[in-house]
């Protein structure tokens, strides 16, 4: 027998996955039958980066090969020299990045395909997921349980409530219509395919899932920080790739671009790159607007200007240029869900 431990994590708004179970057939299923079919794996996706599953209760279960080589056991943190608390917090780090992809790209897809924002997608931090274990015989694959990967119970009580047969959140799930369909979930995993072969691109994902976050609440200064963070990351990779792309020899050996240039080009200010980058044709007209708007924005809200105050459609036009800038650089296109979930103060 072998254990394997995975990260996992329920959406903040409960979804049935695969199949959908209306509040009928609830009614029908006796406890013992509905606790294995809560716990089934109805999508699951293996390849050489990743395992992700996904449970019929809408567990989102995920394995990060290069992440879990990196663990040292606990019975040889003691005694192993290379081990610090650093490799930890490293390694959460790391994979809330790739948690968070996923779920923005998740969310994206359901709105891209279905038209559908019920999934009121927040970043998620380490009090959020939960350590899941499967255990393997042969070819058999056997859930053993979750446990909280923080201090904070509340995962492992959002999970005892979605893994109870008689819990609220299965009529919840089945009275809105909450059910995320196959065909949403395969273009989740091929896109996170995608970016799981760039981790530039995982923690730019990751951090327009911040972003978004800051903006639902109504953060708008530091939805537009994030926002600016990707662009800015975005900008600079544009630019010293287009440098290199001009970095020919001639026939004396020397370098058209050499290291003395080359670091005077690269350490150009981000508004010289952005109006150099325009005038090139590397980034359209409309696109340099909207980024050098934005970069005033950031500006002012660095410096603390009395007379500036950020707006909700500063920090949503922030994301939508992030979104338009990942589309160029990336040839990935995200429909960010940008539904508020403000609720008003009562007197």
């Amino acid at each position: 027998m072998k254990i394997l431990g995975f990260i996992s994590f329920y959406s903040s708004v409960p979804f049935w996955a695969n199949n959908f179970i209306s509040s009928e057939e609830l009614e029908k299923i006796e406890d013992e039958e509905l606790k294995n079919k809560l716990e089934e794996i109805v999508f699951s996706k293996d390849n050489d980066d990743f395992s992700i599953k996904i449970a019929q209760d809408g567990m989102i279960i995920l394995r990060v090969y290069k992440l879990e080589n990196k663990m040292i056991p606990w019975s040889d943190r003691l005694n192993n020299p290379n081990y610090t608390i650093s490799n930890d917090i490293k390694n959460w780090n790391d994979y809330i990045e790739y948690l968070n992809t996923f779920y923005l790209l998740l969310d994206s897809s359901l709105y891209e395909i279905e038209k559908e924002t019920f999934l009121e997608t927040n970043e998620l931090t380490k009090k959020d997921v939960m350590r899941a274990y499967f255990a393997y015989f042969d070819s058999l694959e056997k859930f053993q349980g979750c446990q909280s990967a923080s201090h904070n119970q509340e995962p492992i009580e959002i999970y005892k409530k979605n893994r109870l047969p008689d819990s609220n959140y299965h009529l919840i799930k089945s009275k809105n219509n909450r059910f995320i369909n196959k065909k949403v979930l395969e273009h989740t995993v091929q896109n996170f395919e995608y970016a799981c072969k760039d981790y530039n691109l995982i923690k730019i994902l990751s951090t327009l899932l911040r972003s978004i976050s800051e903006y639902k609440e109504g953060n708008n200064q530091t939805s537009i920080l994030f926002s600016w963070f990707i662009i800015e990351s975005i900008i600079i990779q544009i630019w010293e790739k287009h440098i290199n792309s001009l970095n020919n020899s001639f026939d004396n050996g020397s370098k058209r671009i050499n290291k003395a240039r080359k670091k005077h080009l690269e350490s150009l200010s981000i508004s010289v790159i952005i109006n150099l980058l325009e005038l090139m044709n590397l980034i359209p007209y409309e696109l340099y607007i909207e980024i050098d708007k934005i970069r005033l924005c950031r500006n002012k809200i660095v410096h603390i200007d009395q007379d500036y105050v950020s707006t909700n459609n500063d920090a949503k036009e922030s994301i939508l240029c992030t979104k338009d800038l990942i589309k160029l650089n990336y040839n990935l296109e995200i429909f960010p869900n940008l539904n508020l979930i403000i609720s008003p103060i009562t007197i």
